[in-house]
């Protein structure tokens, strides 16, 4: 897309453009972990901003991405605005029965009503057309996952994207943003202390950003991550 990173030191309280970590297979930036097939690469048509981006390598399932934990996770409290761009390789798979769900950005928490939970802010389910929802998802660790789902208006085309959310605990609130528009079929306004079908935490220990798909695909997802940035702030597509 050209133009350079915009990830400078101290811009947001996250913001990662993949630009001090040098061009290779299996790394991840300095301060994150890496799960499964995760690339930093230099190649100037499949990065967003800057010269290098992140590629997620196929997999027929599982976790292919990076993981930040510690002061900055923290330091955003109950409430914060994130955004990524992302691509995914075409043609993408698809499921021939039944359904691919992907996650692409996850926070883990401790539940405000029981146990551990992951939160996934960025989240598709894919169907046997290959149109793909966007939804609100939450995975306990001792009970059943439960979410809020668009209706299946999206296809993996190849481009570059833009996603946002926004949660708050104080207000058990989500917001999720596709290329700027906000899709509010699965905007969430419970309430202050109403953790039904949100359980927004109150701190996240954890944030992840890559793929994890949870049902076999063959061939797997190839996917590009760049311009990861989390802050109090809404950061927008053009931040």
């Amino acid at each position: 897309m050209g133009g350079p990173s915009l990830c400078s030191a101290a811009r947001y309280i996250v913001c990662e453009g993949f630009e001090t970590t040098a061009a290779g297979n299996d790394v991840a930036p300095a301060g994150w972990t890496r799960a499964g097939a995760v690339d930093v690469i230099a190649d100037a048509g499949n990065v967003y901003r800057g010269a290098h981006a992140m590629r997620i390598d196929a997999a027929a399932s599982g976790p292919r991405r990076i993981t930040l934990a510690g002061a900055a996770v923290s330091a955003l409290g109950g409430s914060h605005w994130g955004r990524i761009f992302y691509k995914v390789q075409t043609p993408a798979p698809m499921p021939t029965s039944g359904v691919v769900h992907s996650t692409m950005v996850a926070g883990a928490a401790a539940s405000p009503v029981s146990g551990n939970i992951e939160v996934r802010v960025v989240d598709t389910v894919e169907d046997t057309t290959g149109h793909h929802q966007f939804l609100y998802n939450v995975q306990p660790d001792t009970r059943a996952e439960f979410g809020t789902g668009s209706d299946y208006s999206w296809t993996y085309d190849g481009k570059w994207h833009c996603a946002e959310w926004h949660v708050d605990f104080a207000t058990q609130s989500y917001h999720f943003y596709f290329d700027g528009a906000e899709l509010t079929s699965i905007a969430i306004s419970n309430g202050a202390g109403n953790f039904t079908n949100s359980e927004i935490p109150s701190v996240f220990t954890r944030l992840s950003v890559g793929w994890n798909n949870y049902q076999t695909s063959t061939p797997g997802f190839v996917a590009w991550f760049d311009e990861i940035a989390v802050d109090l702030n809404r950061i927008g597509c053009g931040g």
